[in-house]
């Protein structure tokens, strides 16, 4: 069902979900991502920014954390 990997000779339970959102543009504005994240039913637990440029992606984790509170972790990635 769930499937594993090996990670050091450590067999690890893959626990992740796909999930598929139509209508969704990857080049969303500030506003429109943070609309997006608040109107989800339930609100994710873990946020990672991985386009952008430094100070974008930096001001868009401040404004979700502003926004979502301690319940999310905003994680910045590189681009």
């Amino acid at each position: 069902r769930n499937g594993y990997v090996f990670i050091n000779d450590v067999r690890i339970t893959i626990n992740a979900k796909v999930h598929t959102i139509s209508g969704y543009s990857a080049h969303a504005d500030q506003n429109g991502l943070i609309k997006f994240v608040t109107g989800m039913r339930k609100k994710p637990s873990h946020i990672k920014i991985v386009h952008g440029d430094d100070d974008a992606k930096n001001a868009l984790a401040a404004k979700y954390k502003e926004v979502l509170g301690n319940d999310v972790e905003v994680e910045i990635g590189r681009s």
